[in-house]
């Protein structure tokens, strides 16, 4: 499925990633032991979506585009820095508000990465998408 969906465009590969996130985040509302179970399915397939993806069409719009080489790199180092270490850590901290701050519940976390997974399909289907859209998108990951 991963290979066919990054076949027929690195962007609806992003897009699906970030709908069937929202779709997973979605049954986490649910008491009934089989759509939750569709939900951690739903939530596998969206993770091997997200780390191949972004990175494949970041790569692609690139080159595409034909900036230098030397960008890639230092896009890639700071992809890393901000979002794999520091939005991760402000995505938490965020979540603990949501839960204990304002007592939203337990799914409120969930509820708000669907909003920003949203606004990420909503970029993505856009006209104006930049590689600085695309970095965003990296960064945000939830």
């Amino acid at each position: 499925m991963l290979i066919n969906l990054l076949g027929r465009g690195r962007k609806r590969a992003c897009v699906t990633y970030c709908i069937t996130y929202i779709l997973s985040c979605i049954t986490k509302h649910s008491p009934q032991y089989k759509v939750l179970m569709l939900g951690r399915i739903l939530g596998g397939i969206a993770t091997s979506l997200l780390f191949s993806s972004f990175e494949s069409w970041l790569v692609a719009e690139h080159f595409k585009r034909g900036f230098d080489q030397q960008w890639l790199s230092l896009t890639f180092s700071k992809a890393i820095f901000l979002g794999n270490g520091l939005v991760a850590i402000l995505s938490g901290l965020f979540g603990n508000v949501l839960v204990d701050t304002l007592a939203l519940g337990l799914v409120a976390p969930f509820d708000a990465a669907s909003c920003f997974l949203a606004i990420g399909v909503a970029i993505a289907l856009g006209r104006f998408l930049t590689l600085k859209f695309i970095f965003l998108i990296l960064i945000l990951q939830i």
